[in-house]
């Protein structure tokens, strides 16, 4: 089973950093809890409470098409993980998870698991390689290890240039859903 801590362990130290849409699991709940514990110690409590991580407001789910349009994703392209190396950029690469797990892949749950193990080996792989150019790095080696691991072709992706900052592109989704 992929759980928070499985995530926490594959994207090493300080390198990624993990957004999602959906309400997450009890037992990710308890995971990223027991995570920022270790991380915060003493101040624990309070920033669990600033947080907020107790309370889910629900949302329609179309909103999910605009977050990502803000990333270049286009609705094709969901369910999705979208890689960037800071604020500033304007670089992502979308890695399309469909083009790895088929909803026809049984059992589903383990082909999930084998992709983010792959995928987080690939990310550690690429920091580890060439520290500047590990978006690319990510896009190149993905498609070539999973066939490696699974014997089955997929997708080449592609780096796409954003016509504005990752940080104005949260920005514009904290003001559409928060302000």
């Amino acid at each position: 089973m992929c759980c928070f801590s499985d995530l926490t362990f594959f994207q090493g130290s300080h390198e990624c950093v993990f957004f999602t849409i959906e309400k997450p699991t009890l037992e990710w709940d308890t995971d990223i809890a027991d995570n920022l514990k270790k991380l915060s110690g003493e101040y624990f409590d309070t920033l669990w409470e600033r947080l907020g991580t107790n309370s889910f407001k629900p949302f329609d789910k179309a909103q999910a098409y605009g977050i990502g349009s803000h990333f270049g994703v286009t609705p094709r392209q969901f369910p999705c993980i979208v890689f960037f190396t800071g604020l500033k950029s304007r670089e992502v690469i979308i890695v399309e998870i469909g083009d790895y797990v088929k909803d026809s892949d049984k059992p589903v749950e383990s082909k999930y698991t084998k992709f983010f193990r792959v995928l987080f080996s690939v990310t550690r792989q690429a920091r580890q390689k060439d520290h500047k150019k590990w978006l690319s790095a990510i896009a190149r080696l993905l498609p070539k290890e999973w066939q490696a691991a699974t014997k089955q072709p997929v997708q080449v992706i592609k780096s796409t240039k954003l016509t504005i900052s990752i940080i104005e592109a949260i920005g514009a989704i904290v003001n559409a859903f928060f302000v």
